[in-house]
């Protein structure tokens, strides 16, 4: 994550617009456990090119705002549906696993 970060905030930066970047650059920031408002705006402009991302992307997009809202059961829901799509996706593991461990 280290050296994911700060690649994706040159992509964001090369392109504001870039939904990918900006979503994976919001988990990335979530998974360092870095202030939702360090990372809510990259998760904002990448729901603004939503129609661009994938089914997963935007399933992990509505994980990563309720995460942000600290709405834990639905974002364990979104994580959980990425998981039951694809039970070796590590991404969707990693977020339940991380959802389940901040839901007070």
């Amino acid at each position: 994550m280290d050296a994911a970060i700060p690649a994706l905030d040159s992509a964001v930066a090369a392109d504001p617009a870039y939904p990918q970047a900006n979503l994976w650059l919001a988990q990335a920031k979530s998974w360092r456990h870095k202030p939702t408002k360090e990372w809510t705006p990259t998760l904002i402009a990448a729901d603004k090119g939503h129609a661009a991302l994938d089914a997963r992307e935007r399933t992990l997009a509505t994980a990563l705002s309720a995460l942000s809202r600290d709405d834990y059961p639905a974002a364990c829901r979104s994580y959980g549906e990425l998981r039951d799509r694809d039970t070796l996706d590590a991404i969707a593991w990693l977020g339940l696993a991380l959802c389940q461990a901040y839901d007070p």
